[in-house]
């Protein structure tokens, strides 16, 4: 007989939660960061455009990781010339910044080698 305490299956189940905002996740600032691109390096050989992005807090809180705030991920579709499309997830790597303030980031979205970039959509979330 298997026997699990019962502080470590309670462990184990706020763990597994689905719903980050009820497991006590901190606040969300996808709808709060405005992002203006400032420069697009496209790489046609080794298939991956770099991006970069002036990110501004348009909320008046301040985001911080260390104290809670959720990650704000990126999600990336790329589309080449042959119309092929292609998805990168990636964290903004972006860990703290005071409300209404800005700075600056530089993300990676990959595609297929030796496909020629067309365009790109961005979406944020914090799943």
């Amino acid at each position: 007989m298997l026997f699990v305490p019962v502080a470590a299956l309670a462990v184990l189940f706020s763990a597994c939660s689905k719903d980050d905002n009820k497991s006590g996740g901190g606040a969300c600032f996808a709808d709060s960061f405005e992002l203006t691109e400032t420069d697009r390096r496209p790489d046609n050989a080794g298939g991956q455009v770099f991006l970069d992005f002036d990110v501004k807090n348009t909320s008046a809180n301040n985001y911080d990781i260390a104290t809670g705030s959720r990650v704000v991920n990126l999600k990336m579709v790329v589309t080449t010339t042959d119309g092929s499309k292609y998805e990168t997830i990636a964290p903004l790597t972006v860990t703290s910044l005071t409300g209404g303030a800005t700075t600056t980031t530089l993300t990676l979205a990959k595609y297929g080698v030796g496909k020629e970039f067309s365009s790109v959509t961005i979406t944020k979330s914090c799943r």
